[in-house]
């Protein structure tokens, strides 16, 4: 499903960007929905959109757009790519989380009985999804074994982040084949290794507490300290965490850099730069470790009854993920640009008050009078409804002063 990445990136770009990133969003939905079910259009996810981006990316001639009705508002049309790319990326995603899923129970994360039965429904998606990848070509022997050779690397105290940087460079590379650049795949198989190892980091980072407490294996457990108030990875394990995000980063850059792309190249090197660069500029001023607090019976019910302002010293992990920072949210530049809009489209209805008018539907129209963006909407049934002669709905016939209206 869609997280805080997502949103998270969303922000990062600017809106004509977010525009292809909606529009390849809604091809990844419907190529779950027209292959695997409609309830297969939960596992859209932002590392989805982006391998489909990074294929239309990279084909010479841009796709259709092809209108689609939206599954969750039936009422509005969506432009979608509904190309290879977008069927390879959601065979894709059902293998992933097809392996996610076998991951949670040998773990035993969560209820088992959920879990048991999304296996269930994944297990017949993954069969189809085989299918897909190896009329395409593509070798699923990676993914399929992802598992297994994580759990050994894991086991035998070798490279953890290896299974995930292979895998993920394999993927990477097929962009290349399908886009007909083969040219493009060395460089893509190294820089999807670098975003397997990224994703990899990320989710121990995150996961750190819950793997302390449950037992289950987390590379940076070995860098554990736990006090009274909180559960600590200390200095040396944000040391590590740094040298592996600055080599992660200058990979990324140098290799992105060799790979040939017709469209999306900015949105594309700003969705796999910019995460990495902000984790390193969260991490590179820590010097007392990353903070996660110990929650006590007593804590939770003085914070139930507002008692409680402590705090654990440090930098706290909620602080550490917080979104927080000077990057624009979506909404509010829509807000925004309506407003600026708004404001562009004021005439003077005299002695300098300032009038927008506008028609949000059949029946209404709305009158802002400070340009403030909060309307005044009124019925236009009544009949001929003007301000100083000018006709603003519902008036087609009638004599409204002749008033010239045009500005």
């Amino acid at each position: 499903m869609l997280t805080n990445q997502h949103r998270f990136v969303a922000r990062m770009i600017n809106y004509a960007e977010r525009t292809d990133y909606k529009k390849h969003m809604c091809g990844v939905c419907h190529a779950l929905g027209d292959d695997y079910g409609y309830l297969s259009r939960l596992i859209t996810n932002h590392e989805i959109i982006l391998l489909n981006m990074l294929t239309e990316a990279q084909c010479e001639a841009q796709s259709a757009d092809v209108m689609r009705r939206c599954p969750l508002n039936p009422r509005l049309q969506v432009k979608t790519n509904q190309t290879v790319s977008s069927r390879f990326a959601a065979a894709i995603a059902v293998m992933l989380v097809n392996t996610s899923v076998e991951d949670d129970l040998r773990d035993g994360k969560g209820l088992q009985l959920p879990t048991r039965l999304l296996k269930t429904m994944t297990s017949r998606l993954v069969n189809r999804a085989h299918q897909t990848l190896s009329a395409l070509a593509f070798d699923t022997g990676k993914l399929l074994s992802l598992q297994d050779e994580q759990s050994h690397a894991e086991a035998q105290h070798t490279n953890p982040l290896r299974p995930s940087m292979e895998s993920s460079a394999t993927i990477f590379a097929m962009t290349g084949n399908l886009a007909g650049q083969p040219h493009n795949q060395p460089a893509l198989a190294t820089v999807g290794a670098q975003y397997g190892a990224y994703l990899y980091l990320l989710d121990a980072l995150k996961d750190y507490a819950e793997d302390y407490h449950t037992g289950q294996y987390n590379p940076l457990l070995s860098y554990a300290q736990i006090t009274d108030r909180a559960l600590i990875l200390q200095q040396d394990g944000v040391e590590w965490l740094k040298q592996e995000f600055t080599t992660i980063l200058t990979q990324m850059r140098d290799n992105l850099a060799q790979i040939r792309l017709y469209h999306y190249q900015s949105a594309l090197e700003t969705m796999l730069i910019d995460p990495i660069q902000r984790i390193l500029t969260r991490l590179n001023p820590l010097t007392d470790g990353i903070h996660y607090a110990r929650v006590s019976n007593h804590d939770i019910w003085q914070s139930l009854l507002l008692m409680s302002d402590k705090k654990s010293t440090g930098k706290d992990v909620d602080e550490f993920f917080s979104d927080e920072d000077d990057v624009d949210h979506p909404t509010k530049d829509k807000r925004r640009n309506r407003r600026r809009k708004d404001r562009d489209n004021c005439c003077d209805a005299g002695d300098g008050v300032g009038m927008c008018i506008w028609f949000p539907t059949d029946l209404l129209y709305c009158i802002d009078m400070d340009c403030d963006g909060v309307p005044n909407c009124m019925d236009t049934d009544a009949g001929c409804t003007g301000v100083d002669g000018c006709e603003m709905g519902g008036c087609d016939g009638m004599d409204c002063g002749g008033a010239d209206c045009s500005t």
